[in-house]
């Protein structure tokens, strides 16, 4: 029965600080700054509060956090969603970088628009990439917007 008192819940819940705000989970963290405990299975902690509270998870919903502190197990800060629930989230409150701001990155905003401007001078994919040090196909995708579309136009 969801929320019923046992072993398990006071097992979860005394690795807990609960404050006004999040309540933090003390206990192990997994790679990706998850709480990770062990719930009959392997589990990230704010999944293990939220079964504890509510019940099961669908197989199709994640649960996902209004505060966006990993850490966080209070139930009343989780909700349900679906991966585009979560990635939409995720948008919407500016956590996923872009462009220069990714660690990966290969290119400068400055080269995205020669990029452009040489496709429209008549350069072929192949000839850009080469310059670049990329795959003609992240030419293409840079071309059509459908890779750095956040860079305008302007030179």
């Amino acid at each position: 029965m969801p929320g019923k008192p046992g072993p398990v819940a006071q097992r979860f819940w005394a690795k807990v600080r609960k404050g006004e705000g999040c309540w933090e989970w003390q206990g192990g963290i997994g790679k990706h700054g998850y709480g990770q405990f062990d719930f009959r299975f392997a589990c990230r902690a704010h999944r293990a509060a939220w079964i504890l509270t509510y019940g099961n998870i669908p197989n199709d919903l994640q649960v996902l956090h209004r505060c966006d502190n990993k850490r966080c197990v209070r139930p009343s800060h989780l909700f349900l969603g679906t991966q585009k629930d979560n990635v939409v989230d995720c948008v919407n409150k500016g956590r996923i970088s872009r462009g220069e701001l990714r660690p990966q990155h290969k290119l400068k905003t400055e080269d995205i628009r020669k990029i452009r401007k040489l496709r429209e001078q008549g350069l072929i994919y192949r000839e850009i990439a080469e310059r670049f040090g990329i795959h003609f196909s992240y030419v293409c995708a840079i071309v059509q917007r459908r890779a750095w579309r956040h860079v305008d136009a302007k030179v």
